[in-house]
């Protein structure tokens, strides 16, 4: 998957500028035979989180990164063509995943990770506002776990299919 404002001067020097665009490809691709894209994006986002990865949206010092992306139009107008880019790659490696085409993802493959983008990004949304509003990084990380827990036990109800 793309990287989150990539290559945007203001986030140059922040980590979240760094982040690996394969990220998410590569945690749907190399799965488990007995894994779905959904339980490994599970792990991967609980890896991240562990890990304190700029894709976790929780980690020391991301929310002095945060406020200047949300105090910037052309900051958060970049985030939203990355989300967008996000949620087209995603949707081809849930179509090839389910035996389609990559370059064809058809609407079932395209919904379900509009859904997963959406989950992912509501989750990450809340833990940036705690983290820019004060609150300690550890306390907003552990419940980070359980929202991401809820999130994917969730979007695991609502597309079976790809769970």
């Amino acid at each position: 998957m793309h990287t989150v404002l990539a290559g945007v001067e203001a986030g140059q020097g922040h980590p979240a500028a760094q982040v690996d665009p394969q990220l998410g490809g590569a945690g749907v691709r190399e799965r488990g035979a007995d894994e779905s894209p959904l339980a490994a994006l599970r792990r991967l986002a609980l890896g991240l989180l562990a890990e304190r990865h700029p894709l976790a949206a929780v980690g020391e010092g991301f929310e002095h990164f945060y406020r200047t992306v949300l105090d910037s139009p052309a900051l958060r107008a970049r985030g939203r063509e990355a989300v967008e880019e996000m949620e087209s790659t995603l949707a081809e490696l849930l179509a090839e995943a389910a035996g389609g085409e990559a370059d064809r993802p058809g609407p079932d493959a395209r919904l379900a990770a509009a859904l997963i983008i959406a989950g992912i990004r509501a989750a990450g949304a809340e833990a940036v506002a705690r983290q820019v509003g004060g609150d300690p990084v550890e306390e907003v990380a552990v419940e980070q776990v359980e929202v991401l827990r809820r999130t994917f036990d969730a979007l695991e109800r609502a597309l079976p299919g790809v769970a």
